[in-house]
């Protein structure tokens, strides 16, 4: 019997405050894939340092830097003092994270790719208690060679080369490995965290490098136009969106804008708009099947039943322009609905 090889060097790194309680759940989730394992603490006072520790991680420390990239890049300067030097991956994730993973798969990914950056699929949990919330699937970069990149960015910090230019990136299938998350499961949590994260966008949106640089700039709007939806700011929000489709025509964060701002419309009621800004994501090229699922909305709303029927019949699963999946069941749900009220008005 050939011995199992060892497995490429990979670490775990994260950064929490006051998280003891979601840790005892999450840690060893991330141990049973890592013997490496590093916590950056930013200023707790609820015991999770101790939890940390007695799951094996190695501890660092710094106060909150109003900033996750810079806390990213301390937690990865603290692990590579506690451990020697960095491995040659790095699993990234959050206290609030659940990692599921084929192990023998993983080794294998992790040998043979040509990647310095792998995204995964990150399962959103919706909240029980609010319909408006759906559960959805995103992808996330999460693994990553520390030395070819570092963080970038106040909030919704991405993997960069430190001196610019381009990098490779692959993605894990979802058998190999998976997060699942509940950061944002109640409307509560989701709300405190987009207001500090519209604090955190419209900082960096001050930085003069953010300015003269195009793309960081129109990401870091949109960043903060999705920190103000979450955070209850409606109209701050659409003022923002429609600075970027004004701004960025023809760019795919114009198109997301332009998105956000028909489910917007649907939500207000305002369908004759929503219906006008899809015909638009229509023509920039959205998938066709997504712009059914909203404009079928709006059509049932406006009283036409049996069109939206039928077009949501061309629908079998929903994928926005941020490439989040919200699945068939939604569909389902959906066509129940539909059928329901088809009912209801026949008889």
């Amino acid at each position: 019997m050939t011995a199992r090889p060892d497995p490429p060097p990979l670490g775990a790194v994260l950064i929490a405050r006051d998280e003891a309680r979601v840790l005892r759940r999450a840690l060893p989730s991330v141990t049973a894939v890592t013997r490496l394992l590093h916590l950056h603490d930013t200023g707790s006072a609820d015991g999770t340092v101790a939890v940390a520790r007695a799951a094996g991680a190695t501890i660092s420390s710094a106060p909150w830097p109003d900033d996750f990239a810079a806390a990213r890049n301390a937690a990865l300067a603290g692990a590579a003092q506690a451990w020697g030097s960095l491995p040659g991956w790095v699993l990234s994730v959050d206290a609030d994270n659940i990692v599921e993973a084929d192990t023998d798969a993983l080794v294998a990914a992790l040998a043979s790719s040509p990647h310095s950056v792998l995204t995964v699929d990150v399962d959103n949990a919706a909240d029980p208690r609010d319909p408006g919330t759906s559960a959805y699937t995103c992808t996330e970069a999460r693994l990553f060679r520390p030395a070819v990149v570092v963080w970038q960015g106040r909030v919704h910090e991405r993997l960069v080369p430190p001196a610019g230019g381009w990098v490779g990136v692959g993605h894990l299938p979802r058998t190999v490995l998976r997060l699942r998350h509940d950061g944002y499961d109640t409307v509560e949590r989701r709300a405190a965290k987009c207001a500090r994260n519209v604090l955190l966008a419209f900082a960096e949106l001050a930085d003069p490098a953010v300015q003269a640089d195009p793309v960081r700039r129109v990401r870091t709007q949109l960043d903060a136009a999705r920190s103000l939806v979450g955070a209850g700011r409606r109209d701050d929000a659409v003022t923002l969106l429609e600075t970027i489709r004004r701004e960025s025509p023809g760019t795919r964060q114009a198109l997301y804008a332009t998105d956000q701002l028909a489910r917007l419309c649907l939500g207000a009621g305002d369908d004759a708009t929503a219906l006008e800004l899809v015909g638009d994501m229509r023509r920039r090229g959205a998938r066709p099947d997504y712009c059914a699922w909203l404009e079928c909305q709006a059509l049932v709303q406006l009283g036409y039943v049996d069109q939206a029927v039928r077009l949501l019949a061309v629908v079998d699963e929903v994928v926005d322009t941020a490439g989040r999946r919200y699945g068939d069941a939604r569909v389902r749900e959906m066509r129940e609905l539909f059928r329901q009220l088809q009912a209801a008005l026949a008889a």
